[in-house]
């Protein structure tokens, strides 16, 4: 048995499919945390076309620059989550050394999106090993080119960026905090007791509260001298940075975390 279906009632059918398809994708865009980038091109001639091609993928594109190491500067001075490096898919060696030096600089807590101005799938997993999150090219679609921006926004939400020093990071996955360009490795315990301290800014953390959080987080027990300790030793290993400052003794009540 066969029915037969007007062909302007398919067409239609065809147009509201679409419609719905071209919401739910700029739905999923949406959702994804906004992608502020440094713009970091080694080609003035390109600069206008990626800026226009970027901005029109939905990436705010915040800031311009010539040099990997102005790239990073403008990252803590701006507040950028992404770093694009765009050029010539014919210069792929100096382009993979450039993400290579901006990957080193700037740490994992920043996303690196390496933009080619051609087709370019051959050295796509040259420039993700030089440090790069995802490539976009001609080649790849609008729609691709969208989602895998979407994704990378959602892994970048995993790092925990203060509120309260608008330079200051906290690198969950590698355990490091970072202050412009500087990091600070910490051990398990450490980089737990100041993540406790800066999500409580402004608030004073007792030792009890120190106590509790290493048994909840790492299963430890510890007594409130060994706090006292560490707290000691995390004010000095601050200063390294230049933070020092951020963690206060507060007199028979805890420790507070000044975002001032």
């Amino acid at each position: 048995m066969y029915i037969l279906i007007p062909m302007h009632l398919l067409l239609k059918a065809a147009g509201s499919l679409r419609k719905d398809l071209r919401v739910f994708d700029d739905a999923a865009v949406s959702s994804a945390p906004q992608m502020r980038s440094v713009l970091l091109v080694n080609d003035a001639g390109h600069l206008a076309a990626m800026h226009e091609t970027l901005t029109g993928l939905g990436v705010d594109v915040v800031h311009t620059s010539a040099t990997a190491r102005d790239c990073v500067k403008g990252i803590a001075r701006i507040g950028a989550n992404t770093v694009t490096v765009a050029g010539d898919a014919r210069k792929a060696d100096s382009l993979a050394a450039i993400i290579q030096d901006v990957r080193h600089s700037a740490g994992q807590h920043i996303g690196i999106i390496a933009y080619m101005n051609g087709q370019d799938e051959f050295n796509e997993g040259r420039f993700i090993c030089s440090g790069a999150d995802l490539v976009l090219h001609a080649g790849v679609d609008l729609g691709t080119q969208r989602a895998r921006l979407a994704a990378l926004g959602r892994r970048l939400a995993r790092y925990m960026r203060a509120d309260t020093y608008r330079e200051f990071y906290l690198d969950m996955q590698s355990q490091k905090a970072y202050y412009y360009d500087y990091a600070l490795a910490l051990s398990g315990r450490y980089f737990e007791l100041l993540k406790l301290l800066v999500t409580k800014a402004d608030t004073v953390v007792s030792l009890e509260d120190c106590v509790a959080m290493f048994h909840a987080q790492l299963g430890i027990r510890v007594q409130s001298i060994t706090v006292v300790t560490m707290v000691h030793r995390l004010r000095s290993e601050l200063g390294t940075i230049g933070l020092s400052h951020k963690l206060r003794t507060i007199r028979h009540k805890g420790y507070l975390w000044d975002s001032a």
